[in-house]
């Protein structure tokens, strides 16, 4: 194990090379990065987002508890931080950002905990312009919540009206699919939790009330399967709050209350998990979300252990 910590201006950066955490017959799991905050004096509180740009290798985080987006590069420095700030009749006041993406142009989509828009920001923080779903949906209600993007720039937004459900818009910001709780099946969404596109265009949500707890979709939205409940044992969940795949086809779920991040077979059946309660490296303390790059690399973001870890996979 190689372990050092270096101070570089405002920031700090925890590099590890070589830790595993993790292994099985087939994968081998190593931390590579901690994102702690955007400095030492100011590190993380209450993070709810966190969403890599694989265009640029950037890793951005909803540092909710601090109003603001800070943005790493790739080996997990601070680039820059941003506040965001929400209106409610004409009143400005600080925001709580909760999901984020970026497309291809560098351009913010972003939820707020007190927001019922979604606000689309340039990579400095700037408002470009707002999305409001209650027009675009024509309901009398909408609160967005979590997003996901794909390749095209198609955005991807779970949202709350009377029922969770989800809506695809195009760069255009024009309907190209969606995801209505119309009749009580295994498809219906109690709580959106998490999205995420693979290369494929498969859609794969995370949904912390209704079973199955994960839900996977062809590209035009056709119900392929589902896997795991709200019980005991490893193939089950406590409140499932995030997804990504990895190269090999690995579908990792984070289980907020049970500390773990768990590994999946393409057709769901239990493999392995990262995590356990606490603060050593590898551990988690009620992990919120997380993102990857598709490839090799997840990065777990800890709502109460107010961290962000890098983990790489590896097929044996």
């Amino acid at each position: 194990m190689r372990l050092n910590i270096k101070l570089i201006g405002a920031g700090s950066i925890l590099s590890i090379a070589g830790l595993v955490i993790s292994q099985t017959p087939s994968l081998n799991i190593t931390v590579k990065n901690i994102m702690v905050g955007y400095s030492l004096d100011q590190r993380f509180s209450n993070p709810q987002g966190i969403f890599y740009d694989k265009k640029f290798k950037e890793t951005y985080v909803g540092d909710s508890g601090n109003h603001q987006v800070v943005i790493f590069d790739s080996t997990g420095y601070p680039l820059h931080r941003f506040k965001h700030w929400v209106e409610r009749e004409g009143i400005r006041n600080l925001g709580e950002p909760r999901s984020l993406v970026v497309n291809s142009s560098g351009d913010i989509f972003l939820t707020d905990n007190l927001a019922d828009y979604i606000d689309v920001l340039d990579h400095r923080g700037d408002l470009e312009y707002r999305i409001n779903l209650t027009q675009i949906l024509n309901l009398p209600k909408v609160k967005p919540t979590q997003l996901a993007i794909d390749s095209l720039d198609n955005l991807y937004i779970g949202y709350r009206s009377e029922k969770a459900e989800l809506v695809v818009l195009d760069p255009d910001l024009q309907i190209i699919l969606q995801f209505k709780n119309q009749t009580e099946n295994q498809q219906n969404f109690g709580e959106i939790t998490g999205i995420w596109i693979d290369s494929e265009g498969k859609i794969y949500i995370t949904d912390a009330l209704n079973e199955p707890c994960v839900k996977i979709f062809t590209s035009k939205g056709e119900f392929l399967f589902g896997f795991g409940k709200h019980d005991v044992g490893w193939d089950g969940f406590s409140l499932p709050s995030g997804v990504v795949t990895t190269r090999d086809g690995t579908i990792w779920i984070v289980d907020t209350f049970r500390q773990v991040v768990k590994g999946f077979t393409p057709t769901g059946r239990f493999i392995m998990y990262i995590g356990g309660y606490g603060r050593m490296l590898g551990e988690m303390k009620y992990p919120g979300a997380i993102a990857g790059d598709g490839n090799q690399s997840l990065l777990v973001l800890e709502k109460v252990g107010e961290r962000a870890q890098e983990f790489v996979v590896q097929a044996q």
